[in-house]
């Protein structure tokens, strides 16, 4: 049986938080698992202290990664951005370039760590409604392929047009 909430379009690309955004995270894992390998290294006997530590840590970077992978994430299509929202509940908001006048502006955030890590926040401003990519890696570029999608479906709007006449 076909699933009622799966599209036909076909997606350009899916983007998610960037694993940059999570930096943070990946540090204080990534630093206990380090402490923990020097700790067992000095000889004493710290394997039973050092085994929940373990766990701890490697259970900081799955959790991060799965929070990565099915958190928020942002289906780019042909004619449309679908947005979806969360792991456990899930909401999907489809934002559709035509017609043209529901997409007037597209700006980007940054502050100066995501300008030197390359990664950013992405506005689209539909009507009264504000929707963020959040985090996203190379935010100029993914606003470049917006207007390129805009542009196409201008394109194909004129020659629909044209077609008719």
């Amino acid at each position: 049986m076909d699933n009622p909430d799966q599209d036909d379009e076909k997606i350009v690309v899916t983007l998610r938080h960037s694993r940059k955004s999570f930096l943070v995270e990946y540090t204080c894992s990534l630093f206990l698992l380090i402490m923990i390998i020097f700790s067992l290294f000095e000889g004493g006997n710290l394997a039973k202290v050092a085994f929940p530590f373990l766990v701890l840590s490697v259970f900081g970077f799955a959790s991060t990664e799965v929070r990565r992978f099915y958190g928020d994430r942002y289906n780019i299509m042909q004619t449309k951005l679908s947005v979806i929202k969360g792991i456990f509940r899930i909401r999907k908001r489809n934002i559709y370039y035509q017609p043209l006048g529901f997409i007037p502006d597209f700006n980007i955030k940054q502050t100066l760590p995501q300008r030197m890590l390359d990664y950013g926040t992405v506005f689209v401003h539909v009507g009264n409604t504000v929707l963020e990519l959040k985090d996203v890696d190379n935010p100029h570029e993914v606003l470049k392929m917006f207007e390129r999608l805009i542009e196409e479906t201008r394109k194909m709007q004129r020659n629909r047009m044209y077609e008719l006449k």
